[in-house]
């Protein structure tokens, strides 16, 4: 890939997908955590243009026999290189990412 394409390429919008399944127990205490404080915090990075939460109404398999997260949340980010930013900091990963309790897959 010559210089031109990889720099075109880190300029290019990003759509990141993430899913996310709780414990029963803690799901109200995630909702809670997710709406009042990871979502407001995603929309203030750098780079990140917006974002959405879907709940999973149907239950369904993936083709390993396991079952698609119950939550997916779908962000627009403005670049690579705002992506990269966003999951190197620290105060990001810390408020952004954790909630005990609560599995969550990645997919850019």
């Amino acid at each position: 890939m010559g210089m031109r394409q990889e720099a075109s390429r880190w300029e290019q919008p990003v759509i990141m997908l993430g899913g996310t399944d709780c414990d029963p127990t803690k799901e109200t205490e995630f909702n809670d955590w997710y709406d009042n404080i990871h979502m407001p915090l995603a929309l203030e990075a750098p780079g990140m243009l917006w974002g959405a939460r879907y709940e999973r109404i149907l239950r369904r398999k993936m083709s390993d026999d396991t079952e698609y997260p119950k939550y997916l949340a779908v962000y627009g980010i403005q670049n690579e290189a705002s992506l990269k930013e966003m999951l190197d900091s620290a105060r990001q990963r810390s408020a952004l990412w954790r909630m005990p309790g609560c599995a969550r897959q990645q997919w850019d």
